[in-house]
């Protein structure tokens, strides 16, 4: 059809959200080694192991939420689960293991090392995440021909115009200024928002970063690369 967005190739060397997790699990392992004899876990093994184990729960779940706060003590809370289940497994076995510890200064302590040691990872993967939705979005506006982002950013992505513009006047005003050789009806805008919105959960997918609603997210994500004004 005349009105359907241009699609093109995903780029096979996209970002994967199992390489943004891989990438931290070094510095995990050298937290792990440094700190987890405060607890009684003295064996190197046994630290990559606990790490390992909340690694493993962080990409199974993969639902860390940057809105709900920083990505430090999101994972150490998967940490300090493992390392709670480590100590709960040398109480039931303190012959072999010899008694866990109970001391909260000691815990805190532990807390307070895991976030001074990765004290960063905010900032890296803010970072990452930006250019993550960077690369997004230049796919997005060259898989979407121009009229179709027009009608998409009128109807969708303009926070002024969420309560005010119709699918019926942006059909209008689209057809004045694009002139376009079938002119568009409401059923052809509503098939343009939709395609182009399924074009961006595609493409943000496609470099990790979880689908999202038109609204005020998305309103914001486009103002800050420049993608709010006009073609």
């Amino acid at each position: 059809m005349a009105n359907e967005p241009v699609t093109t190739a995903h780029n096979p060397q996209a970002p994967d959200s199992n390489d943004e997790w891989e990438q931290l699990l070094p510095r995990l392992f050298q937290w792990a080694r440094a700190n987890l004899v405060k607890v009684g876990i003295l064996d190197p093994g046994t630290a990559d192991e606990v790490v390992s184990r909340a690694f493993l729960t962080l990409k199974t779940r993969g639902n860390y939420d940057p809105s709900k706060g920083p990505l430090g003590p999101f994972l150490w809370k998967l940490v300090w689960t493992e390392v709670k289940e480590e100590q709960r497994k040398r109480h039931r076995r303190p012959g072999d293991y010899g008694a866990g510890f109970e001391s909260n200064d000691v815990l805190l302590e532990l807390e307070d090392s895991f976030q001074q040691g990765l004290s960063k990872l905010d900032t890296e993967w803010r970072q990452r995440q930006k250019d993550r939705t960077q690369l997004a979005l230049q796919r997005i506006r060259e898989r979407i021909r121009p009229m179709d982002w027009e009608v998409f950013r009128r109807l969708a992505v303009l926070p002024s115009n969420a309560a005010k513009v119709t699918a019926a006047q942006v059909a209008q005003e689209i057809n004045a200024e694009f002139h376009p050789a079938e002119l568009l009806d409401l059923a052809k805008v509503h098939r343009i928002v939709y395609k182009v919105r399924k074009v961006f959960n595609e493409e943000f997918q496609s470099v990790g970063i979880q689908p999202f609603e038109d609204g005020p997210n998305l309103s914001a994500i486009c103002a800050e690369f420049g993608m709010v004004k006009g073609s």
